[in-house]
């Protein structure tokens, strides 16, 4: 038996107008679509439950689309970061741009 993921699984069932999942990260067919678009029926569920445990309410619902005041977009410019070296200096960024060593 193959693993639980299968790109050409997903994508024939997309092909045939089914939807992709964006929790369990798998192709579905239309009928397994939640009333949020983004999730499959096992998904919707679990979410709203998970955050009515979390929260202590139901106010909360998955929804279509994340809100667009999370989303950063190409035509935003991140000020530069000013950074003290401490220590060696060992790091990913060492030799980034965006950053200013003092």
């Amino acid at each position: 038996m193959s693993g639980y993921f299968n790109i050409n699984r997903d994508n024939q069932a997309i092909d045939q107008g089914g939807f992709w999942c964006e929790a369990c990260l798998v192709g579905k067919p239309l009928d397994d679509q939640s009333q949020a678009e983004r999730y499959c029926l096992g998904c919707y569920d679990f979410l709203t439950k998970e955050a009515e445990i979390l929260t202590g309410s139901p106010s909360w619902k998955p929804t279509n689309k994340p809100s667009k005041k999370h989303l950063i977009t190409n035509s935003e410019v991140l000020p530069l970061v000013k950074v003290s070296r401490q220590g060696q200096g060992i790091m990913s960024t060492l030799n980034d741009k965006k950053i200013q060593w003092t």
